[in-house]
């Protein structure tokens, strides 16, 4: 039997193992050591450490024995041989060790040693693919020893996993005649029970090839197909790389390690039978927080920050409105806990309780109730105070410790005792608790790179604890589900019930790599960003087209209503706020009444007036209407129902819903409104709404009016600097003007103005002054006075819906994003900055959505996409620092220190995994001339060797080069420390002068003039001769400015080559000509640097005009004009008809004739008695009516009750009528008329009956 502990060529610590004479070796357990022992590779080994052992006549050398820190290597192993040794045989010899000087002779020895003990050196043994690399190595000095039988970096596998078995006898005999294992075995276990402790130099990954490739194949951007990944693979190892790992051990390792990590994807079976796959979002954020560089970014807290508001926890929802019950409960004050509801004792001698707990300057306050005490016990207070946190001394549990369980409240607060002790304090067990915010985005996308739609409904997360910067962030995205075939409201439900799960009494259990200790957390859902017609899916609302239009408001109503003076106003303005509870007794009525006979009508006119229409009750109705049609149908097999049996099946159909999703579940998601938390969105209501419609209808008013081709050259003439835009690509939107997307309308709304002006009507002018001004007061992320930001949005709202009603007042009732956008105002203080409620990071992130659908096999799409993001995620884990639990050692570990530092200095590797390293910014040197010595005109001279710089990075990370204009820090500013500038020249210090360390910028300074431009109102910046030399660290960012055309009178007149494959060609398109007169625009549309740029500016230049005064007749009159519009399209149209009426008539008098004419030969006595004159029923009104002797009686149609039998229309047919005495009277036949069927009416008593116990069994 093979003792572990007393071998000398093993190294045991507890169950905890190592072979000290193999190269390579790793920690296992003891189990895995005894078959090992078998292996031909150790037994090489373990004669080769004796001939070493007796060189020394030591115990095994201790620099061949593993430890966590590393292992020796074979190069280093030959490296510390000072002299060769002799190998042992049966046969006892000495060896001449003056012979064996060379470290050849001694490799020699080895080989034959191996032979004799069966060791191939050919790879004979291996298979076809490991013979070739065997040889390979062979060729390239490698020792076969090591090249066949051990390969580097590689373990064992277990071979036997009970830990329970019996130790058996190994004798030397069963060691000799072991098969060796194969490279592929032994690679299939580098995730098991054979790795190392995670000190290793590349844990948890075996060597550094299946990191890379890892890495490689793991790309979010860069995505491979099995193909693809099986030709990189086959080319590094025809190129002779080592270690490169075929396909399956990496897809084993990907496997076992996602395992080891916590695979997130569960199977969702939908009630309607629909099946996907879901990554579990409380199982991504159980891994948020054991990655400790995003931990360290998470809120747990809202704060308080008055009359600022910057991220979401400064928000009015988080920090106000959301309910006590969804937030953190708890926090720890040194080892004690104080949980809210329960009494608190303070330093100052105060009783307190707790309600809910904030942040406030970097210190936590809580918001409770102050509690006094009374002869008849503590009275707690009716109105909320705040306490410092600090001041807490003594939690409940000693609270009531020290009173034995006596406490006494006034008969007025008892409630509040019935809540002491917290039930979380129990449910936690000593665990803290956080409640996270989530973002949840849903929204179609297709599954193919091609034009083919391939409708897929993807739902993506973000923690709303992340900064506003970070959430941004690619790699805080998280992949949720996908599928073609479940409906949106199917994934929501199935995203709804994971959230719920972890709540209430069973929350999750995680590792807080931050405290390093376990937490529990329950998420809740913040807000839910998406574009409009997703967003009233997601509220229960009928849609867009509505008469009930809004999702927020009850704002809307009929066409007329709508057109008239009172209408038009509310178009413009929020309504009555929408109600949850309104919506779910919409809903319930709408089922309730489909239960009825003959339900179709009513229920679609009460989801007309209410606006509700929710998904997935939709379908029930559906259904039970259906349903009802065929049972009030008779058949051959029965006569039809009655309405009150019809009422009673289908009561009873409803009832088998019990317990089943019946509708929406975002309405009983605890902390989240749908009509509230669904806000304004603005890459779809504003970009892709208002800028639109106006865009489109600039181009075709300067198409009309033969000035496009001006408007391109001018477009084309736009300065770029301090825009940070990608180019202007102005003759690509002239061209394709009806084909843009976001990112165009976002460049159009800043520079458009400059481009238009004298080429449009004023008004139109100006609309675009105020786009501008609204497009920047929506993308700003930092609000510094929350009262005067929304005073000023809602006034640039208000200027654009104006416009609106000027230009074109018909818009207002076709295009509902003029009304959504008014809700912005309640949103931003909710939620926080606009720019926060854009789905623009979500629509970038569907382009990796695309590309893993497009690597999948299509099968199984929602399987296999999800697997795909969570081994995304995995990697990104890894080799970032993530934390994981690790069953081997029963700890949680992460990956090495070399791994982890990996990334730091592979920038490549980074930007694969969407994880860009911060590179340091310096000046781009161009050598175009040197300066022995610098001086400038009244500026002090710098000594030294100075180079000219082509740019230089500012403190923000702008790029500024020679001419542009800059904010730079001046002491002693007019209006602030900054001050705008032209940058003259750059220049920097050669490597040679080592006493000036910072570049320096010579400088023009900008004067500012006192009144703002009188048709662009914005700022005008002049040149000045004031030069100054300033440190390179003083410029503080771009400005973007426009050359003041108006003042210079620039006329397009030049021409500019185009460049095509990077040629300049012949072809040439028009320019503009800048009359150089030193006045510049500051450009106050620019979304770039505008906060700078408003610190810099006196608050006179920050105006903005006023462009309505009356705002009432404004929209009596566009009311007035919609009604007009409307009359003359009515009378246009009853004149079209007029027109064609008489066309008819005078087309149907040659028939007419043709009829009088009959009738005179029935009275001739030519005429046969018996003839019968038969007058066609197919003619029409007017050939008829054009007898003199004939008038005609108009029937009426009629639709057929929906409770007949037949379910057809009845129709009275018009007959003829001849005047008294006429001969034809007697001949006319009499049509019969069939009557409408009485309606058949439900016993009222019984249907309400029936109506209140489905509510109250659906509720």
């Amino acid at each position: 039997m093979l003792s572990l502990s007393g071998d000398r060529d093993f190294e045991v610590n507890g169950n905890w193992g190592c072979c000290t004479v193999c190269p390579g070796s790793k920690w296992t357990q003891t189990k895995n050591l005894r078959a090992h022992a078998k292996l031909a590779c150790y037994i090489a080994s373990s004669k080769r450490a004796a001939v070493l052992a007796s060189r020394t006549h030591s115990a095994p050398l201790h620099f061949l024995q593993a430890t966590v820190e590393g292992y020796v290597s074979d190069d280093e192993w030959e490296d510390l041989i000072e002299e060769p040794y002799h190998l042992p045989d049966e046969n006892t010899h000495q060896v001449d060790h003056d012979s064996l000087n060379s470290l050849s002779t001694l490799v020699g020895m080895f080989h034959a040693e191996a032979l004799r003990v069966g060791v191939s050196l050919t790879g004979d043994d291996l298979p076809p693919n490991k013979a070739f690399i065997a040889f390979q190595e062979a060729l390239a000095g490698t020792t076969i020893v090591d090249a066949a039988l051990w390969p580097h970096n590689e373990e064992m596998p277990s071979v036997e996993t009970d830990e329970n078995v019996e130790e058996q006898d190994y004798s030397q005999e069963e060691a000799d005649d072991a098969t060796p294992l194969s490279a592929q075995e032994i690679s299939e276990n580098y995730f098991g029970a054979g790795r190392g402790l995670p000190e290793e130099e590349y844990f948890p990954y075996p060597n550094q090839a299946m990191m890379k490739t890892d890495i490689l194949f793991s790309s979010p951007r860069l995505r491979f197909s099995r193909t693809q990944q099986e030709a990189v693979l086959a080319w590094g190892k025809e190129l002779g790389a080592r270690n490169v790992p075929s396909l399956y051990s990496l897809a084993k390792f990907q496997a076992d390690s996602k395992r080891a990590l916590g695979d997130p994807m569960v199977k969702v079976q939908t009630a309607s039978g629909n099946v996907l796959y879901m990554n579990d979002p409380v199982k991504l954020l159980a891994k948020m927080y054991a990655h400790l560089p995003t931990r360290k970014l998470l809120h747990s807290l809202s704060e308080l920050t008055p009359n600022k508001l910057k991220e979401v926890w400064q928000a009015d929802k988080w920090l106000f409105e959301v309910s006590d019950d969804v937030l953190t409960p708890m926090i720890r004050q040194g080892d004690k806990d104080f949980y809210v509801n329960e009494l608190t004792y303070c330093v100052d001698g105060r009783w307190f309780i707790p309600e809910r707990y904030f942040e406030h300057e970097g210190k936590m306050f809580a918001l409770g109730r102050a509690v006094t005490s009374n002869p008849a016990g503590l009275i707690v207070s009716d109105k909320c105070s705040t306490v410092a946190c600090a001041t807490f001394v003594n939690n409940w549990p000693e609270i009531d410790t020290a009173n034995h369980g006596g406490i006494q409240f006034a008969p007025q607060s008892v409630c509040y005792a019935a809540c002491m002790p917290n039930p979380d304090r129990e449910l936690a067990d000593g665990l803290e608790w956080e409640c996270p915010p989530l973002i949840v985005f849903i929204d179609d996308v297709s599954g193919n790179s091609t034009k083919q739609w391939n409708v897929h409904y993807s739902s993506y997360m973000s923690h709303g604890g992340l900064p506003r910067r970070e959430i941004e962030k690619e790699r805080n995205i998280q992949f949720l589900a996908t599928s073609p075939h479940a409906s949106p409201m199917e994934i929501l439900q199935a995203i709804c019930d994971a959230i719920k799960k972890s709540g209430g009494k069973t929350p999750m259990k995680i590792w807080d790599s931050l405290r390093e200790r376990y937490i529990l957390i329950c998420p809740w859902l913040l807000f839910l960003p998406g574009d409009n017609p997703m967003q009233s899916e997601a509220c229960s609302h009928i849609g867009l087209n509505a008469n009930q239009f809004c999702r927020c408001c009850h704002a809307g109503g009929t066409q007329e209503y709508k057109q008239s003076d009172e209408g038009f106003v509310t178009l413009l303005k929020p309504g009555h706020p929408r109600v949850v509870e309104e919506t779910r007794e919409a809903i319930l009525s709408q089922l309730v009444l489909s239960t009825h006979a003959s339900a179709e009508k009513p229920v679609k006119d009460a989801m007309t007036a209410s606006g509700v229409k929710d998904s997935f009750a939709i379908s029930i109705i559906h259904k039970l209407i259906a349903t009802g049609k065929e049972l009030r149908r008779a058949t051959l097999a029965r006569k039809a129902l009655s309405p009150d049996a019809v009422n009673s099946l289908l009561t009873d159909e409803l009832k088998k819903y019990q317990g089943k999703p019946i509708m929406n579940p975002l309405l009983d998601m605890p902390g989240f409104d749908v009509h509230k938390d669904t806000p304004v969105e603005p890459l779809h209501t504003h970009l892709l709404g208002i800028v639109k419609y106006f865009w489109a209808q600039t181009v075709w008013i300067m198409e009309k009016d033969k000035k496009l081709t001006i408007f391109q050259a001018r477009l084309n003439s736009l300065s770029q600097s301090g825009l940070n835009i990608p180019q202007i690509m102005a003759d690509y939107m002239c061209r394709y003007c009806g084909g843009l997307i976001g990112k165009h309308f976002k460049t159009i709304s800043q520079v458009m103005v400059f481009a238009i002006t004298n080429l449009v009507s004023e008004d139109l002018k100006n609309t675009w002054l105020a786009i501008g001004r609204l497009t920047v007061l929506i993308w700003q992320t930092d609000i510094q006075d929350r009262g005067q930001y929304l005073v000023e949005l809602l006034q640039a709202i208000k200027d654009v819906q104006d416009f609106a009603a000027t230009l074109s007042p018909g818009i207002l009732i076709t295009k509902i994003k003029f009304h959504v956008l008014r809700h912005l105002i309640d949103h931003v203080p909710r939620f926080g900055p606009a720019v926060l409620l854009s789905t623009e990071r979500y629509e970038s992130f569907n382009q990796i959505f695309r590309l893993c659908s497009i690597h999948s096999n299509r099968q199984a799409p929602s399987r296999d996409i999800a697997t795909a993001f969570a081994n995304l995620d995995r990697c990104r884990h890894i080799v970032t620092g993530g934390y994981w639990f690790d069953e081997q050692c029963g700890r949680w570990v992460q990956a090495s220190h070399h791994v982890r530092e990996y990334l730091k200095n592979h920038t490549l590797d980074s930007r694969l995994l969407g994880i860009p390293m911060a590179e340091k910014t310096r000046a781009g040197v161009t050598y175009q001339s040197r300066y022995g010595f610098l001086e400038f005109a009244d500026l002090p001279s710098r000594h030294g060797v100075w180079d000219q710089a082509k740019s230089i990075i500012s403190h923000i990370g702008d790029t500024a080069e020679c001419g542009n204009a800059v904010l730079v820090r001046i002491e002693g500013g007019k209006n602030s420390p900054l001050a705008f500038a032209f940058i003259q020249n750059i220049l920097t210090p050669t490597s040679a002068s080592h006493h000036e360390s910072q570049p320096c910028v010579v400088i023009a300074l900008a004067r500012l003039e006192d009144e703002l431009h009188p048709q662009l109102h914005m700022p005008v910046l002049s040149q000045s001769t004031q030069v100054r030399l300033i440190d390179g660290h003083d410029i503080v960012c771009v400005v973007n400015i426009q050359h003041n055309c108006l003042h210079g009178g620039c006329t397009v007149s030049g021409t500019q080559r185009l460049m095509q494959e990077r040629e300049a060609t012949s072809c040439t398109r028009p320019t503009v000509v800048h009359v150089e007169t030193g006045q510049y625009i500051i450009n106050m549309a620019a979304l770039h640097n505008h906060d700078y740029i408003r610190h810099a500016l006196p608050s006179s230049l920050r105006l903005f005009p006023a462009f309505f005064s009356d705002w009432g007749a404004l929209h009596w009159a566009a009311a007035a004009s919609l009604r007009d519009q409307k009359l003359q399209k009515k009378l246009a149209k009853e004149a079209s008809s007029r027109k064609q009426a008489e066309d008819a008539r005078r087309a149907s008098t040659v028939v007419g004739g043709e009829i009088a004419s009959l009738v005179r030969l029935r009275d001739s006595e030519d005429l046969e008695p018996d003839m019968d004159l038969e007058i066609e029923p197919s003619y029409s009104m007017g050939i008829v009516g054009s007898l003199p002797d004939l008038h005609v009686e108009q029937g009426h149609n009629t639709i057929a009750d929906e409770e007949a039998d037949t379910g057809n229309l009845v129709c009275e047919q018009s007959a003829l009528v001849l005047p008294e005495g006429s001969d034809m009277t007697e001949e006319q036949p009499v049509m019969p008329v069939k009557r409408k069927r009485k309606r058949a009416a439900a016993d009222p008593s019984a249907a309400a009956g029936r109506a209140k116990e489905l509510r109250n069994i659906l509720r």
